[in-house]
């Protein structure tokens, strides 16, 4: 009876109900689909036995770059050796590839583990065995691969005899020995596994026997009883002993351990949790809006319900009829949010990058649904309470007698504290999206020594096996070479030049660290391990990229594996490691002599570049001429006076021709490369601003519903006022008065909760600080603003009231 009672009411006032749902349903839908985000981001446990007992072990320096960095092998045999609190570690590491099978070819990621990362995972082979320790040692028989079963399924068909079967990847030759279940793709949507010693067997300069040349992922398992905290603890213990064992390698540096979960989402907690906070922000403004409707509608049915009481009923059956209702808008508007967010769930992937850790799967469990329900019933719950309080505190012995009117000043007060509400968490949103806004826009303005504009990045790998360093290095530069003269060929094409890493776009170039050495300074001074950067680049690669010369000269052609060392240093390094001296003609060493280090010549000095928009500070830059050392893997940058992506066609034929054994790992805009090393702080300003938008126009349209109540309510002592000579332009005044007066007061409010909340996001903005005036300026006279327009309308009809229709209605 109650519920067909609450369902004739709502039909009765079908466009208030249709507002409420909808104002529900949007609020609830971005809740929970950021919800499901996080769920599946933060909160979903991974795929593997006892996931919270993994963690990841990395070095880091104790000055300078606060970088982190993986192991080097020696370091590695130290940490099996001493470590005390994990059952097992493995290390790996993992690369593009290309997989030649019966005449076809395909792009893959190879991952080389060491064998204990299958058990360490909990992971058995549906098919055959992963390989053994004895298979991963140097002079082992390294040569086995383990398929990933999704690639087991598209490339062998699901073929059951493929044991045995030979496969090559670059040109060596792999025998399979296993197949991994459905699903399992660690590290990061691996194709295939191979023994970490495959990925050295041909490799005869001595540099990734080196201690500093800290290149692998290290993982592993707690050991019963034992917690984090003491797992670090235990790798700081280690990294101590080697930093006074081997001073000049890891004299600067720590390890430490943190849970897998932590390495993996750790850089995407604080924007998620803020986005969290946000879509709730979100949600309760739309609850605070729906209670002011229904509060307003609750003070036009006084006369209703107190008609209602006078034939019997109780205050505690008219509250369960007014619960009832709410809790009917918020089932509806609960479900029309979840299909929202079912609808949007699917989509989330777009904008996010595409090398998230494969077991992250972006659909809703019965977790996200279950989020959804509570939301929906507790913001029934909320915005019920303010008619059903109301309805407890009235007198509705006068309502009789005003008939159908209410009291013109009935509950004023509670819907100017909600519209305050509404005004200061919709300015909240609004700052926080202005300051991420303003950061992002700070690193697009961050001066990176170089001109991306109109460049093809196209990166290419080539391995070959059984060739000593000074073997492969001609044949590398021939054939960059070869490339740079034809891709220098193409239409629109105006210079082209090579690196091995990409500035503004590769991370991993900032987690280099080694001894630099400098002839003729004593070694303590520069004992420490310099955050420094060692690329690899062609001769016409900085004025390919518009890096300047400084002083001395650019690599030339003439430089060969023949030729002795040179190398161009940046500002920076030059300033640091020769202050007050010309370093050009100075020599340097890069690694130490064990590592394969030689002594080279400074030929040149260019400006300073960023490898990363996040750096905080500029590191040191020594480029090597690839034409001396050669590269297995090199990115080419073609500048061109049109658009780059129409020559991706073009480019891909000519690798194809000229080199059929290199492999092209991606042809992209360097803009798009710049774009997704961003992509963080991007897109998560984006989705806070849509949030912040939508938060202003709830309040918006809360405050012009509360005026428009208002100025029905006060019809009648509108009436008398114009009868008695106030004119039009008063009325406007008194209703925008009244209207800015309560923006005003939520404004303050919001003022202040920004100020604070500014703080808690100090660490993900760059460039700007968590009280940047111009944003703090723009925001207040925004949401002032918009808050100004919802009032003109009100104010507006106030004044278009007839005075003698308005007395007559009394």
């Amino acid at each position: 009876m109650t519920v067909r009672y609450a369902l004739r009411s709502l039909r009765r006032q079908a466009l208030v109900s249709t507002l409420v749902v909808i104002t529900i349903g949007l609020g609830v839908g971005t809740a929970t689909a950021v919800y499901s985000l996080v769920d599946a981001l933060l909160l979903r446990p991974f795929p593997y036995p006892d996931p919270d007992r993994l963690v990841r072990m990395q070095c880091s320096q104790t000055e300078g770059a606060n970088e982190t960095m993986g192991a080097s092998l020696p370091d590695l045999e130290d940490w099996r050796r001493e470590q005390r609190t994990l059952t097992a570690l493995a290390a790996y590491g993992q690369f593009d590839n290309n997989l030649t099978d019966g005449g076809v070819t395909q792009s893959i990621k190879m991952t080389f583990t060491t064998p204990e990362l299958f058990a360490l995972l909990g992971a058995d082979p549906i098919l055959g065995r992963t390989f053994t320790q004895d298979e991963d040692r140097e002079g082992g028989d390294v040569r086995q691969l383990v398929l990933g079963y999704e690639l087991w399924r598209s490339h062998f068909g699901g073929d059951r005899n493929v044991l045995g079967r030979t496969v090559r990847l670059r040109g060596d030759a792999y025998t399979v020995i296993g197949v991994m279940p459905a699903g399992f793709r660690y590290p990061d949507r691996s194709d295939v596994w191979a023994p970490l010693m495959a990925r050295y067997a041909s490799y005869t300069f001595p540099f990734w026997r080196a201690r500093g040349a800290r290149m692998h992922e290290v993982i592993g398992r707690l050991a019963p009883g034992v917690s984090v905290a003491q797992a670090r603890a235990d790798f700081e213990r280690i990294a101590a002993s080697l930093a006074e064992t081997f001073p000049d390698t890891n004299g600067t540096i720590t390890a430490g351990a943190i849970t897998l979960r932590e390495a993996e989402s750790g850089k995407l907690r604080p924007y998620l949790l803020l986005m969290m906070g946000a879509s709730l922000c979100v949600l309760l403004i739309a609850v605070v809006n729906v209670a002011s409707l229904l509060l307003a509608r609750a003070a036009a049915r006084e006369h209703d319900v107190a008609v209602h009481s006078a034939l019997g009923a109780g205050r505690g059956q008219i509250a369960l009829r007014m619960l009832t209702e709410c809790l009917l808008l918020a089932s509806a508007g609960g479900i029309l949010g979840t299909a929202l967010a079912l609808a949007a769930i699917p989509r989330i992937p777009r904008f996010l990058p595409d090398h998230l850790p494969a077991w992250i799967r972006f659909e809703p469990d019965p977790g996200v649904l279950l989020f959804a329900v509570v939301i929906s019933l507790l913001c029934g719950a909320l915005f019920s309470l303010a008619p059903v309080m109301r309805l407890a505190r009235a007198d509705l012995h006068p309502r009789l007698k005003d008939g159908a009117r209410g009291s013109a000043s009935a509950g004023v007060r509670a819907l100017s504290t909600l519209v305050a509400v509404e005004v200061g968490f919709a300015l909240l949103l609004l700052v926080l999206a202005g300051l991420l806004l303003r950061s992002f826009d700070q690193l697009q303005r961050i001066d990176a020594g170089l001109d991306t504009a109109g460049i093809l990045a196209v990166r290419t790998s080539r391995f070959i096996s059984g060739k000593s360093q000074a073997e492969l290095a001609p044949i590398y530069s021939s054939d960059h070479r070869g490339f740079e003269s034809r891709f220098a060929e193409l239409p629109g094409v105006t210079a082209v030049g090579g690196s091995y890493f990409v500035p503004l776009g590769d991370g991993r170039a900032q987690r280099q660290t080694a001894l630099l050495s400098v002839r003729g300074q004593d070694q303590k001074d520069l004992s420490r391990q310099l955050p420094a950067i060692a690329v690899l680049v062609t001769p016409s690669f900085f004025e390919t990229l518009g890096i300047p010369l400084l002083d001395g000269r650019f690599f030339t052609e003439a430089e060969g594996p023949a030729t002795p060392s040179v190398v161009i240093v940046s500002k920076t390094a030059a300033e640091t490691l020769w202050p007050g001296r010309n370093p050009i003609g100075q020599q340097v060493r890069w690694g130490t002599e064990a590592e394969g280090g030689g002594w080279s010549t400074v030929a040149g000095v260019v400006g300073d570049t960023r490898w990363s928009a996040f750096e905080t500070g500029q590191n040191l830059e020594i480029y090597f001429c690839a034409r001396q050392f050669g590269t297995l893997a090199i990115t080419f940058f073609l500048r061109t006076n049109g658009n780059p992506a129409a020559l991706i066609p073009e480019v891909r034929r000519i690798v194809a021709e000229l080199s059929p054994e290199t492999a092209v790992v991606y042809a992209r805009p360097y803009q798009d490369i710049i774009e997704e090393s961003t992509w963080q702080p991007r897109v998560w300003s984006i989705v806070l601003s849509a949030f912040a938008m939508l938060a202003a126009a709830l309040a918006a349209i809360g405050l012009y519903g509360v005026l428009n109540y208002l100025v029905a309510q006060r019809t009648q002592e509108i009436g008398i006022r114009l009868a008695l000579g106030a004119q039009s332009g008063a009325i406007v005044l008194l209703v925008l008065r009244q209207g800015m007066l309560w923006a005003g007061a939520g404004g303050a409010a919001g003022l202040a909760l920004a100020i604070a909340g500014g703080r808690l996001v100090q660490p993900l903005l760059h460039g700007v600080g968590p009280l940047d005036l111009p944003t703090y300026v723009t925001v207040v006279a925004g949401i002032l603003g918009v808050c100004f327009v919802a009032c003109l309308l009100p104010a507006w009809r106030a004044s278009r009231v007839d005075p003698n229709v308005a007395l007559r209605r009394e």
